[in-house]
């Protein structure tokens, strides 16, 4: 037991802080990748909106 407490400061090993370190670079990457994906996606559709805008089919009255 006292090997255990020999390498824990506060409760936590120095292994889960590298770990949390890891984890926030994670979380940060699939956001700004997220938002990358919703902006090309948005752009994509007002290309898409800005190509068909003249093709509008006339109804009969």
């Amino acid at each position: 037991m006292p090997v255990i407490f020999d390498h824990m400061a506060l409760g936590f090993c120095w292994w889960d802080l590298l770990v949390l370190i890891l984890l926030v670079a994670v979380t940060a990457g699939f956001i700004w990748k997220h938002h990358d994906y919703k902006k090309q996606q948005r752009e994509l559709e007002d290309r898409t909106s800005d190509l068909y805008a003249n093709d509008v089919v006339k109804l009969k009255s």
